[in-house]
C-alpha cells in the first residue's frame, strides 16, 4: 500500500509540476486562442453567405465590426502574454484587461445572433474562444 501511495504522490508531483506556471498556461492559452478567435471570421462569413433569414446585412456588418474588436484583443492577449516577464508571478493588467476586452466582444457578437436560426456553429466557436479566454 506504501508503495502504491508513493506513486500516486510521485504522479501527481509530476503532473503538477509539468503543468507549469499560470504564465506558461496563459501564454499557450493565448496562442490556441489567437487560432481559434481567426476561425470566427470565416464561420460568420459563411453565416452570412448562406443567406440564412433573419442574418440580415445590418447585422452581418454590425457582427464584423466586433469580431474586429475580438480578433484585435486576442491579439493584445497574444501579445501581453508573450511579453509577461518571467519574474513576474502575477498576471500583469495588460494581459487580463486584454482578455476581458475579448470576453466582452465575444457577448457583442452573441448578442447579435441570439435568436437567428442558423448560427448555431457560429455560436458554438464563439463558446469555444470564451472557454479558450476563461469565461464560462
Amino acid at each position: 500500500m506504501k508503495k502504491w501511495l508513493a506513486a500516486s504522490l510521485t504522479a501527481c508531483l509530476l503532473f503538477v509540476g509539468c503543468a507549469g506556471t499560470l504564465r506558461d498556461r496563459v501564454r499557450t492559452t493565448a496562442l490556441t486562442t489567437g487560432e481559434a478567435a481567426l476561425t470566427l471570421v470565416e464561420t460568420e462569413r459563411q453565416v452570412y453567405a448562406a443567406g440564412i433569414p433573419g442574418y440580415t446585412q445590418a447585422k452581418h456588418l454590425d457582427a464584423v465590426d466586433k469580431l474586429i474588436v475580438l480578433v484585435t484583443a486576442v491579439r493584445a492577449f497574444e501579445r501581453a502574454a508573450a511579453a509577461w516577464p518571467a519574474e513576474m508571478p502575477t498576471m500583469p493588467k495588460d494581459v487580463w484587461q486584454a482578455q476581458a476586452d475579448a470576453l466582452a466582444a465575444i457577448a457583442a457578437v452573441q448578442h447579435i445572433i441570439e435568436g437567428v436560426p442558423g448560427t448555431a456553429k457560429l455560436a458554438e466557436n464563439l463558446n469555444l474562444v470564451k472557454f479558450k479566454l476563461g469565461g464560462s
